[in-house]
């Protein structure tokens, strides 16, 4: 994160991206991907309130990799989807540092700004040769929705590229999950659930589904601690309702169902 952070700054001051280095910093990283496991649903632990940005690129290359190789890409495809993925957000070096680090909500015209940044990153890969067209589209992309809801360019349906397709899931699920100076965390159990509701029908399913299908296969057996402060470990969860899995409790061994007791939910995974 502070070599991330280290390069932004350079990008502020008008360096270009040097795509050997940023190679060198993050492939080791994607490369890792098959050994990562549940941690894939933990990179908000890594995020500070300070900091989350510098994490949210990092985060966004990692999550993408992951579902680049869960929906059967190849490792080398894998592996761009995640440079497009750290690189979706290089052009908030041209945004406003007070806008980008702001801990209140934005205002209509700092939104306006924000919304610039996929063609300010953009302007800023557009002529490395290294960079495959796919990438680039990516990354001027990430922000649009199947239902013609984003921007810059307000695209539909196949006119996103499926590079973009999978960095809007990551994108939205790790903002979700990380507690920003406006707002706190959502856990992500909640989050996944969420992203399967309607206000966010312009994202893929199919992306979506892989990541709730991640939540039911690697969250058996982690520790989580429920909104009554109590910590357990999760014993079975359904794929119907994920978020509301049956947890042991640590200190008693009651057996929780929470499906059983609505009031209750859990708020976190432990490390």
């Amino acid at each position: 994160m502070q070599k991330y952070k280290r390069l932004f700054h350079n990008w502020k001051n008008n360096a270009p991206i040097n795509m050997p280095y940023v190679r060198e910093l993050v492939v080791p990283l994607f490369e890792q991907i098959d050994k990562i496991g549940i941690e894939i649903l933990k990179l908000h632990h890594y995020s500070t309130k300070n900091d989350y940005f510098y994490h949210h690129s990092i985060a966004v290359g990692i999550l993408s990799t992951f579902l680049a190789k869960k929906l059967g890409y190849n490792h080398g495809e894998s592996i761009q989807v995640g440079l497009a993925g750290f690189l979706s957000d290089c052009g908030m070096a041209k945004i406003d540092s007070e806008v980008i680090n702001k801990f209140h909500s934005l205002t209509y015209r700092e939104m306006d700004e924000m919304k610039e940044h996929p063609k300010y990153s953009y302007r800023f890969i557009e002529s490395i040769p290294t960079i495959s067209k796919e990438v680039k589209l990516a990354i001027i992309q990430h922000h649009e929705r199947l239902d013609g809801s984003g921007y810059p360019f307000q695209l539909k349906g196949k006119k996103i590229h499926k590079y973009a397709r999978i960095i809007a899931v990551s994108d939205t699920y790790h903002a979700m999950t990380c507690k920003r100076g406006y707002r706190d965390q959502i856990s992500p159990f909640e989050v996944i659930m969420e992203l399967k509701q309607a206000r966010f029908r312009g994202l893929d399913p199919n992306i979506v589904q892989i990541l709730l299908q991640t939540l039911v296969n690697y969250s058996v057996g982690t520790k989580v601690q429920l909104s009554n402060g109590k910590i357990g470990k999760i014993i079975f969860i359904q794929e119907e309702q994920p978020n509301r899995p049956i947890v042991q409790l640590d200190v008693t061994d009651e057996i929780v169902n929470l499906g059983n007791m609505p009031s209750l939910f859990i708020k976190d995974f432990l490390n």
